[in-house]
This record gives C-alpha cells, structure tokens and sequence, in this order.
C-alpha cells in the first residue's frame, strides 16, 4: 500500500531548477501561494513569482499587510524582488475609523514605509484619491529606484513636477488627472523624461512640453476643462514628428465646433508618419445633417493623408444616436470598409461599431468589429471591444 502524499519527498521529484519553471505557468497567486506552504523549496521558488508584481489597489487592508511583509521580511531578497507596484488610497467611513485625515495621514505614512525598501522597483501605478498630495514629493525624496514607467492619478502636474525631474529613466507615463496649461507656469522642459518613449495624459499636457522627445504612441483626452479647445491645442504633436506611430485621441467631452474630419487633417500635418490612428469623436449636430455619402467621402479623404496609416480606429460619441455614422453603417457596412481601403492604400486593419444599440452610453467598453485587409483583398472580420480611455486603473 502506497505512503500518504505527506511522506513523499517533493525534493526528489524533479531538479530543483525546473520548479521556478513549472511554478512560472501557475496563473492565479492564490495558487502559487498555496504552492508556497508546501514546503521551504517550494516557498523559495514561488515567492520571486508572488512579489514581482504587487496590487495593493483592491482591498484597503492590502496596504498595510505589505508593509507588515516588508519590515517582518528584512532580507534583502524579498525587497529586491518586487518589480510592478500598484497602489491606491481607499477612502473610509469616519464611524469607524476615526477622522478621514487620521486615515490619510496613515495612508501616507505607510507609502513611506514601503517605497524607500523597494530598490528594483520598475514600474508603479499610484492613485492616492482625494487624499492631500502635499505628501507626495517628501514620501519619494528617499527612494533609489529607477522607474521605467509611473502611472498617476488624481495627482496634479505640480505634485510630480519634481519627481520626473529626478527620474529621467521613466520611458511611459501616464498622467489621468485633468489639466490646464493656462493655470500654470509649469512646464516639461527637455531634460524632463528625456526618454520618453509613450504618454496617455490631459490633451493640454502637449502645450506644456518644450523640446522633442523620442516619443513613440501617445493617448490624449479631454477632461471636463477641455471643452472648447481648437485644433492649436494638438500643434506640439509636431515635436515628435519623426518617431510618433500611434495617436489616440479621446475628444467625446470636446464641446469645440470642429469635426472630426478637421480634427485628421491637422494631426496628418503634424505627425505624418503615423502608422496607428484611434478615435473617439465627439458631439457635432451640424455634422449629424451632412448626407451620408458626403459624410463618408470628407471622412476617408481626410484619412487618406496620412500615407503610412496601417491601422484606423473609430467610434461615435457614446450618446451621439443621431450621428451621420450609424446611417452609413445602416446602408451597408461593407461598403464603408471597402470605401476606407480603397481610398488608403497602406490601411490594413479598420475597428469601428456597427450598431448604435450595441453601445452603451456609460461604458468604456465599445463592441465592435474589426476588419482586416489580405495582401490577396480578402476583408476578414472579427469582433472585438473598443476601449478608448487607457487601462492603468
């Protein structure tokens, strides 16, 4: 009769350098945690899997436990480990926690606690709520990693003026929080983020950037700030002519008269080399009148412009029911696919949706179908989910 599991000698199954391999395919933490009680060999070589990539944004309880890891965990290993960092501020209830600034303060006191000891650390994402970001610069002024990319939310420019001062490795950032470049002197001067290889921000970032940078993809959105700002706001696009590929440009909340087809012709004169184009249009009521086939033929037109485009894609504003867009779907889709390749000649790949019921007007999730072009002129098409406004958070 065979011995109970508990007397088999996990040890002696395989080389011990096949189970960081075999434990790397394992998807769920939960499961590579379990795996880490069963044994210390076990717990070795799961731990670098557990603690590279750390995501404190879920339970407001996370916080401190990872902090409590850290200090009760004073080895150099562990700390060395952690790659990708998320953190957020969750907000409590004052019945039981006491004044809402007592749990700010702890909040911050904890960030503290932990960023300074992660010395590896690459990549952070960090949304301290409405908390006071006054914290912000004195709670990172002790770290020494080197960021490759920072993503931020509800932070102002001001709060992390400073920090991307001091670190020019950072080659992504994103910076969700709203804008206005008229409200201050700050401004991006050359040897800040010199590096910069992508950026998802406010569109009114752009006017504060001085110098060019070897941008590559960029994601822009206008925030509630941003209503009525003209095309003049997209200029700097042109610093980065040379290197730019990919431009996705979220105008849903633009109040500004100016449409879409507009909106392509100026970007096409400043970043011409663009291979990647994503938009999410807004509300333009006059645009709504134009007969269809105008519509489409300005639209494709404008596009055409851009002589290295590869792949383009499209969507209404969420609530825009009575866009000129749903009529020319309504009258064959197929035709609008085959309008796009035959005007663009270098165009491989169009997503747009097809249907104005699929969409819901407040979701970020937009249904879709994506169209690809065969080197033979074969359309394929798949579906797909069109999401415009960034997946940090």
């Amino acid at each position: 009769m065979a011995g109970s599991p508990h007397d088999v000698d996990l040890a002696k199954l395989l080389p011990l350098e096949l189970y960081c391999h075999i434990f790397s395919f394992v998807s769920l933490k939960r499961d590579l945690c379990q795996l880490s009680l069963t044994s210390r060999m076990f717990n070795h070589e799961t731990i670098p899997l557990i603690y590279r990539s750390v995501d404190l944004t879920i339970s407001p309880k996370q916080l401190s436990l990872f902090a409590d890891t850290l200090a009760m965990n004073q080895d150099a290993r562990l700390m060395s480990i952690v790659r990708e960092l998320a953190i957020k501020w969750w907000a409590r209830r004052r019945r039981s926690l006491g004044p809402a600034n007592t749990t700010i303060t702890v909040f911050w006191e904890t960030c503290g606690r932990i960023l300074p000891l992660l010395h590896n650390l690459r990549v952070l994402a960090f949304n301290p709520g409405n908390s006071s970001n006054w914290e912000f610069g004195e709670v990172f002024s002790d770290c020494s990693f080197k960021l490759e990319a920072l993503h931020t939310q509800s932070l102002d420019l001001k709060d992390v003026h400073s920090f991307l001062h001091h670190h020019p490795t950072i080659r992504h950032w994103t910076h969700q929080s709203p804008f206005l470049v008229r409200e201050t002197s700050l401004r991006l001067h050359e040897l800040i983020l010199p590096n910069l290889r992508s950026l998802e921000a406010d569109v009114e970032i752009l006017a504060a950037i001085e110098g060019s940078r070897p941008l590559e993809q960029i994601c822009l959105h206008y925030f509630d700030g941003d209503l009525n700002l003209d095309n003049s706001v997209l200029r700097n696009l042109g610093l980065f002519r040379e290197t730019l590929v990919a431009l996705t440009l979220d105008r849903e909340f633009s109040e500004a008269d100016i449409d879409c087809q507009d909106v392509i012709k100026f970007i096409a004169e400043q970043a011409p080399a663009l291979e990647r184009l994503s938009i999410l249009d807004n509300v333009k009521p006059s645009a709504a009148r134009q007969p269809t086939d105008t519509a489409v033929n300005r639209f494709v037109t404008s596009l055409a412009v851009l002589k290295r485009l590869q792949e383009f894609q499209y969507s209404p504003a969420r609530w825009d029911t009575d866009s000129w867009w749903w009529r020319a779907c309504a009258e064959g889709t197929l035709r609008v696919v085959v309008t796009f390749f035959d005007w663009n000649l270098s165009l491989r790949v169009v997503t747009f949706p097809t249907n104005g019921f699929q969409v819901e007007a407040y979701s970020d999730s937009i249904p879709a179908v994506s169209y690809s072009k065969a080197p033979g002129g074969d359309i394929k098409q798949t579906p797909v989910i069109l999401n415009f406004r960034g997946d940090h958070w």
